[in-house]
């Protein structure tokens, strides 16, 4: 992969970044809603359970998310983005636009999923 590729993926890997930490920085400002003392009956409280248990679900998910982007830009860095780790091979531009954070061509993808 040019360096002109690698920059392309690192600008949209970083900007994914940048967008999932606003989403964990409103989460939090979210979850201090929930925080306060409430007053209500027991359909109310549960709800309110139910909602800040979502709320730190996706907390997780995009925490996974940073984990994975990080990685990428790792691999940028170290000149093997865009290799598959299964076979070696060239991960597809359209599977790399489509999910910058994909460690396995399609083949080795399929091949995993049908396991």
């Amino acid at each position: 992969m040019n360096q002109k590729e690698l920059t392309f993926f690192k600008n949209l890997l970083l900007a994914k970044k940048e967008e999932i930490l606003k989403s964990i920085k409103d989460t939090k400002e979210e979850g201090r809603d929930y925080t306060t003392n409430e007053v209500g009956d027991s359909v109310d409280i549960a709800s309110n359970s139910y909602e800040r248990e979502v709320l730190f679900e996706l907390t997780d998910n995009e925490r996974k998310q940073l984990s994975e982007i990080d990685a990428a830009l790792q691999r940028i860095e170290d000149k093997t983005f865009g290799e598959c780790a299964d076979c070696s091979g060239k991960i597809s531009q359209e599977r790399l636009e489509a999910i910058p954070t994909a460690t396995l061509c399609i083949t080795c993808k399929s091949k995993r999923d049908t396991k």
